[in-house]
């Protein structure tokens, strides 16, 4: 299939897998306030491992949860858009916004993300917040990318996402 390079390619997050991932994630948190809970009613090592991994569980769930929430009932725009010009990321807690396609040196795929690396960092993250510049640099570290678009919410496998970006880039003659 050829994708035209004269229109944005709007794609929205997955909703039902929104709703999936927002289940999965309260039933995690509240696993983990269970733990927690207990970890508080004795007192030996068990219980203060359980009072840990609760802490952790609650926390980290609880934050996915609420981003989930925050997508299904606020978040009501496009989760990725591909124009003639770029890509524009919104999928993820922290979206890298608008990349040009003349920035993107590469994107690759693995089951949940798409990773993309940027050819000159310092114009893309002079765009970011302070902090998000920090996790992007982080992410390139430790993850080989510095944008990760989170294919879990969208409508498409990732390897597909990442055929399709390569086409609009070469479209593009970047």
């Amino acid at each position: 299939m050829s994708v035209p390079n004269t229109e944005d390619m709007v794609i929205p997050a997955d909703q039902q897998q929104l709703r999936t991932l927002f289940a999965v994630g309260a039933g995690f948190t509240v696993l983990g306030g269970a733990f927690l809970y207990y970890g508080t009613t004795k007192g030996g090592f068990e219980e203060v491992t359980l009072f840990v991994v609760g802490i952790l569980a609650a926390g980290f769930f609880g934050l996915c949860t609420a981003f989930m929430l925050y997508r299904l009932l606020a978040a009501r725009g496009p989760a990725l858009v591909l124009s003639r010009d770029g890509l524009t990321d919104n999928s993820s807690a922290f979206p890298a916004g608008f990349i040009a396609w003349a920035e993107i040196e590469d994107v690759r795929a693995n089951p949940r993300f798409v990773a993309v690396q940027l050819r000159d960092t310092s114009r893309v993250l002079t765009r970011q917040p302070a902090w998000r510049r920090k996790l992007m640099r982080w992410n390139a570290r430790r993850w080989g990318g510095h944008v990760f678009i989170n294919a879990t919410i969208l409508p498409m496998q990732p390897e597909e996402l990442v055929r399709v970006i390569n086409e609009r880039r070469s479209l593009a003659g970047a």
